[in-house]
């Protein structure tokens, strides 16, 4: 695509070194349509977006402050400490009054970050920009499922399950698919595809087909959770049936959900030496040993001190 992503100048809506958006100068919406007033008419460009919230602590602007919660302390607005990962983890419970009112500003800040999101849309479409759109998270965030708050401790549903928005009027017919398990790997293939552009080989996704997904045959989805060597988990999600194997401090524990009965996870089918729980560790060890083993691109670029740092804030560098 042309221009190619120019990283300093997509940064340049943080501040630097901050890992917020500044409530004070609700102005993304102006540097992203700055940002496409300096193309020329008719070029193409990709445009990266990365609105850091919703994370803790679930503040909002004030124009967004109330709309389900109460006024609250900074206090009310951080989740627990949570210790560990998986079935190791542990936090103490705040309350239900306390979950309810996190619940409530986590979803003040999406409503922010929709507004944001619609702003840009809205004002991209009013200069004669018909954008391909795509709204996704990386992650989702706990709530107490199964004890557990924040994100980064577990490879729960309800992190690693997250939405997909797709919208080009014109383009992509609208609906709702609501089918088998669509991969983010496969988003970087399905963006060139959908452009009428080349996919290079190296990418590790294929083409999500709107229009036939309800249709395919479901894929495999790994998952993985990486703190350190052996600190973390890995996952395999295959139709209903999800693996997770979590290890910390040399203790290693296995647990094999049916999603399909058992959305919150709360009841383990995994049986040492038993199927499904035998199967599904072949399974996920072959395709993270294909991963692992498979060669990878080994060029290298330089990045000035500025870029570095902002790219820091936003956890890609540590």
């Amino acid at each position: 695509l042309a221009p190619v992503i120019n990283f300093a100048r997509v940064l340049d809506v943080l501040d630097p070194g901050q890992r917020d958006f500044a409530f004070d100068g609700m102005d993304l919406p102006d540097r992203v349509l700055d940002w496409f007033g300096g193309l020329e008419p008719g070029d193409r460009a990709f445009c990266y977006v990365h609105l850091l919230k919703p994370h803790a602590p679930y503040r909002v602007p004030a124009e967004f402050e109330g709309l389900w919660s109460g006024a609250g302390s900074e206090e009310a607005l951080m989740p627990p400490t949570v210790t560990g990962v998986g079935p190791f983890a542990s936090a103490t419970h705040p309350g239900e009054a306390h979950v309810r009112h996190l619940i409530d500003n986590y979803d003040e800040r999406i409503r922010f970050g929709d507004h944001q999101l619609g702003q840009i849309v809205d004002r991209l479409r009013a200069v004669g920009r018909n954008p391909l759109v795509v709204v996704l998270s990386d992650h989702g965030e706990e709530f107490g499922e199964n004890g557990l708050f924040d994100h980064g401790h577990s490879l729960q549903e309800a992190v690693v399950r997250v939405p997909l928005v797709v919208s080009w009027p014109g383009q992509i017919p609208g609906g709702v698919v609501a089918a088998n398990v669509t991969r983010i790997v496969d988003l970087p293939a399905s963006l060139l595809e959908w452009a009428g552009m080349e996919v290079p080989e190296v990418f590790d996704g294929i083409e999500i087909d709107l229009a036939r997904a309800a249709e395919e045959a479901s894929r495999p989805v790994l998952l993985e959770l990486e703190h350190g060597p052996g600190f973390g988990a890995q996952g395999l999600l295959r139709d209903e049936l999800k693996l997770v194997r979590s290890e910390q401090g040399g203790r290693r524990i296995a647990e094999v959900f049916d999603l399909s009965g058992d959305p919150l996870e709360e009841n383990s089918l995994a049986v040492a030496g038993e199927d499904p729980l035998v199967w599904l560790e072949a399974e996920m060890d072959e395709l993270f040993e294909l991963l692992t083993g498979r060669g990878t691109w080994s060029g290298t670029t330089t990045i000035d001190r500025a870029t570095e740092e902002r790219l820091r804030a936003l956890g890609y560098v540590n």
